[in-house]
């Protein structure tokens, strides 16, 4: 027994020392972790050892309202805090690290009062998962060499002289050398229970209507959250020796990258929860991404306004490409009370959004939706969908403006070169509605107006195929209540319809749909593809227009249609186009239910429609449109005879000769050709199916002319080179009179026969003459 206590004891001595020195160790480890240098002087940062897990800071150098600290390193422990005991009159803790070490930071940095907090070193910061900011101000950490002032001062973490120049200036820029070190966040710190707007925890947090900031070589978020409530987010990655300007804001910090050249990377990735850069608040925020190529990989980033004030705006540069990939990224500016939303901008060389990520602005109250702009230089890219698992529901890439309420939605417009929306993915703005009680799913429609949805694709626009449930790839501006859709516009060179996709216009509540308007140098819509603008009750269709084309071409089951499915009239159809093609079971269709069918106006120089292709303007009323098909490069004028003012003395273009005398034995004709049912001009069509008859010798001359030989006598004599034949028996000079026959008379008058032919006459019989303008000249007849 004696030894077994004698053992206890032995053990409880061993626990005790074991105890004593690991909270030795944790306090030299916590100490040697924040290590002051020795260039300010005597005004040198000191650390003094509050708790094992606590350092406090003292000294450093104050001048005005800036306080200047100098650190060989600095770095916090898991769980452990650093916290600076500045005076509170002091606006800005400018901190350095002059060493060769990266600063990991996994507990809390602190500060008193409602001072900024600005930390540089060159090397490298890491914040862990329990990183966290507990101060007053705003927060920007950067691999920034130096800090620059107004006056030209700089803070510089390479120099290492005892004496810097110091300054009471405001700090104006970064000044980033060569080498610069990455960011890293992973933060998903709750510090007294803080969470950001969605009840995640706050990670990285700085007070409401205050910015954060990282700014560094490159940005890496490994699942880390930010919350600025009301303020300002900030995540820049710059290539070496760049200078990335510092503008004093109400909320802190803006940062300028007007005079930077080249940027680096940034990476927001997470495959375990949902991470935010969250600005949001009773007023939204401002959240700003600078790089050059720029992933963002199941995040979120949102900014949300329930206050009517000046909203915030969501804005992302890329040099290069911006990529949105996941489900659960999800980037958004919301509006839930009289207050508009933010805007959300993208400005980059390529978009590319794909796997289910979204973007979009709404309004939930009176105020207005934020606007979506996209300007991308070479392209944006909208792909697929991401399947979910209730109900075999899919998320779609998209791009989107909506309201759910009285305020209007945003507009939402993309300039680019070439849009690509593939393989079931989205691009709409929509006038919606909200579930008013859940329970009994009863529907609220919205009063507000859907947004204008504007393409510019100075190369092409190109939508195809489905997801693989079906769902179709779309553009598209929609209203489901009162309120009107949006307009739906493309500007571009080429647009192609394929694979069942459509773009639409379209109203399933009493407000009519908006017009779709496109101007193009050539559109195919192909495979199923579809053009439609659609009302589904008591609303009007809207209108659909294509104009300035070359060439538009439906095949395989194209479909164009404006259509009324309720009281509504269908919508018109407006086509401008140089040929169009309408084959393969294609259709143009404008028609109503109970409405007037849609008039379609279809303005072309080619026109070609096989047989099972059509073009449609009915009501199933029998109220049906117009369909006007002009050609323009026909002129109607050609196919005139213009007739003189003036009635013509048709006496004048008779010519009445005096007779001759008596006729010459011998045989005398007259034949009028015509023109053998070739019309006037060139210009004017053809007026007869008759052709120009032989004036040459016919065969009833040639039958007369063997009868008449035959009654003269035996035997014929053949004429070289004439096809008349003559009898042997009579005299040369009966055959000279033959073969040279008297000269024709000129014809002095006419008669008309017995089943109204006109005869011409050499003499003039004036006792069969029945035309009163008519009047036989005076001369002999005899």
């Amino acid at each position: 027994m004696a030894q077994s206590r004698s053992s206890w004891g032995w053990q409880l001595r061993l626990a005790c020392c074991v105890a004593v020195s690991g909270a030795i160790a944790t306090e030299d480890r916590i100490s040697a972790q924040v290590v002051p240098d020795n260039t300010l002087g005597a005004e040198s940062s000191a650390v003094n050892q509050t708790t094992p897990l606590t350092s406090q800071i003292e000294g450093g150098a104050a001048r005005g309202k800036n306080l200047f600290h100098s650190f060989e390193q600095f770095s916090v422990p898991a769980n452990g805090e650093v916290r600076f005991n500045n005076d509170l009159n002091i606006e800005n803790i400018i901190t350095r690290v002059t060493g060769s070490t990266a600063s990991n930071i996994d507990g809390a940095i602190a500060a008193n009062g409602s001072a900024n907090l600005l930390l540089i070193n060159p090397n490298g910061i890491i914040f862990g998962t329990n990183a966290s900011l507990n101060i007053g101000g705003s927060f920007l950490a950067s691999t920034a060499r130096s800090i620059i002032f107004s006056d030209g001062t700089q803070f510089d973490a390479n120099h290492s002289q005892t004496t810097p120049l110091l300054t009471v200036n405001t700090p104006i820029g970064l000044q980033f050398g060569s080498n610069s070190g990455a960011i890293v966040n992973r933060s998903q710190a709750s510090l007294n229970g803080a969470v950001n707007y969605f009840g995640f925890p706050a990670g990285l947090q700085v007070v409401t209507g205050k910015t954060l900031a990282l700014v560094g070589g490159s940005i890496l978020q490994e699942g880390g959250n930010m919350t600025a409530a009301e303020g300002r987010i900030e995540l820049g990655s710059v290539f070496d020796n760049s200078l990335v300007n510092l503008n004093p804001t109400e909320k802190g910090w803006k940062l300028g990258y007007e005079q930077v050249q080249n940027f680096q990377n940034i990476e927001l990735n997470s495959s375990a929860n949902i991470p935010y850069l969250d600005v949001s608040g009773e007023s939204n925020g401002d959240l700003h991404l600078q790089g050059k190529v720029i992933q963002i990989n199941n995040y979120g980033l949102t900014s949300i306004n329930r206050q009517e004030v000046q909203p915030g705006n969501l804005t992302i540069n890329a040099s290069d490409n911006i990529e949105l990939v996941g489900v659960n990224t999800v980037i958004s500016t919301l509006a839930f009370g009289a207050g508009n939303g933010g805007n959300i901008t993208f400005n980059t060389r390529n978009l590319i959004v794909r796997e289910g990520a979204q973007v979009f602005t709404s309004t939930f109250a009176t105020g207005a939706g934020g606007k979506l702009t996209v300007n991308a230089s070479e392209s944006v890219q909208i792909i697929g969908s991401f399947p979910l698992a209730i109900d075999n529901f899919e998320a779609f890439s998209s791009l989107s403006s909506a309201t759910a309420a009285a305020g209007n939605a945003g507009d939402l417009t993309i300039n680019t070169a070439k849009l690509i929306v593939r393989d079931g993915a989205k691009i709409s703005t929509a006038s919606e509605g909200s579930v008013f009680d859940l329970t009994l799913n009863q529907f609220v429609p919205a009063t507000g107006k859907g947004g204008n949805l504007t393409i510019n694709a100075s190369e092409s626009v190109e939508l195809t195929g489905t997801t693989k449930n079906g769902s179709p790839s779309t553009l598209t501006a929609i209203a489901q209540g009162d309120a009107t859709a949006g307009n739906l516009r493309i500007n571009t060179k080429s647009l192609t319809i394929g694979n069942e996709a459509e773009i639409s216009v379209s109203s399933f509540g009493t407000g009519n749909a908006g017009n779709l308007e496109v101007t193009a140098n050539s559109i195919r819509v192909e495979d199923g593809g579809k053009l439609t603008a659609t009302s589904k009750f008591s609303s009007d269709g809207g209108n659909i227009n294509l104009q300035n084309l070359d060439l538009l071409t439906l095949r395989n089951n194209g479909e164009i249609s404006t259509s009324a499915e309720g009281a509504g009239d269908g919508g018109n159809i407006n086509i401008d186009t140089d040929n169009l093609v309408l084959a393969e079971g294609s259709n143009i269709t404008a028609r109503a239910v109970d409405g007037r069918g849609g008039n379609i106006s279809i303005t072309t120089q080619g026109l070609f429609v096989s047989p099972d292709s059509t073009i449609d303007a009915s009501s199933d009323r029998g109220i049906n449109g117009i369909v006007e098909i002009r050609r323009p490069d026909i002129d109607p004028s050609a196919e005139l005879i213009i007739l003189p003012a003036d009635v013509v003395d048709v006496s004048g273009l008779v010519a009445q000769g005096c007779s001759v005398g008596s006729v010459a034995s011998g045989e005398s004709s007259f034949a009028i050709a015509g023109r053998g049912g070739l019309p006037p001009t060139p210009a004017q069509a053809t007026r007869s199916e008759s052709i120009l008859a032989d004036l040459g010798i016919t065969e009833k001359s040639k039958v007369r002319s063997q009868k008449l030989a035959l009654e003269q006598g035996e035997g014929s004599k053949t004429i070289p080179n004439s096809e008349f034949q003559i009898p042997n028996s009579q005299s040369p000079a009966e055959i000279s009179n033959k073969v040279n026959p008297a000269p024709l008379v000129e014809a002095t008058g006419w008669v008309v026969g017995s089943n109204g032919e006109v005869v011409l006459t050499a003499a003039v019989i004036t006792d069969t003459l029945n035309i009163p303008w008519f009047r036989p000249n005076s001369c002999n007849g005899t």
